[in-house]
């Protein structure tokens, strides 16, 4: 699929090139090592093992949306009604409703920072995908930062994706996955 949290061998295959491209070999390895469908679940749904030596899990693609829920859970345990998460200015949570008695305001910015609009929120969360990103070796451009899981390669479109789910976690994942498919969302 376009999201798949199985995908740590290949984000360790472009660490270890240091942002260059890994040899396709090297690609086709650690695709090799990937895939939900190589998940074992014990019968006690406590275990989840890999069928394959050196499957790793990459939360990058989730993380935003784990933190966010999880604050949201530890607020909600407090009795608090009316919150509004912003995690990196990536994802939010609106809970209840502002001090104005309407829902939460949120300005999102495309990939090039403008503003792109206002989304309300109330009780609904809103992740905002980028596909490319300042290159982390300090040379002018920007680079791809979110892998393909269907070929191992960085996605190089220019690209922001809004998504908008009840909860965090969904929005994340769906914001991401909706980066990789590009235009094929479209269809």
């Amino acid at each position: 699929g376009v999201f798949d949290p199985t995908v740590g061998p290949v984000v360790r295959a472009w660490i270890a090139m240091r942002g260059d491209q890994p040899s396709p070999g090297a690609i086709r390895e650690a695709l090799n090592r990937t895939g939900a469908e190589k998940l074992m679940l014990s019968r006690d749904y406590k275990t989840l093992s890999a069928s394959v030596v050196g499957m790793r899990l990459e939360p990058g693609g989730l993380r935003d949306g784990w933190v966010v829920k999880r604050v949201a859970e530890l607020l909600s345990a407090r009795r608090l009604v009316n919150y509004l998460i912003n995690f990196r200015g990536a994802c939010w949570y609106g809970s209840g409703l502002s001090v104005d008695g309407k829902p939460w305001r949120v300005l999102i910015k495309n990939h090039r920072t403008h503003r792109a609009g206002l989304v309300a929120l109330s009780n609904q969360s809103l992740s905002v995908s980028v596909s490319l990103v300042p290159r982390p070796d300090g040379r002018s451009g920007r680079k791809g930062h979110i892998v393909d899981p269907r070929n191992g390669l960085l996605v190089q479109e220019s690209r922001s994706v809004a998504a908008l789910a009840p909860s965090p976690l969904d929005a994340e994942i769906l914001s991401t996955a909706t980066v990789v498919l590009g235009s094929q969302a479209e269809r």
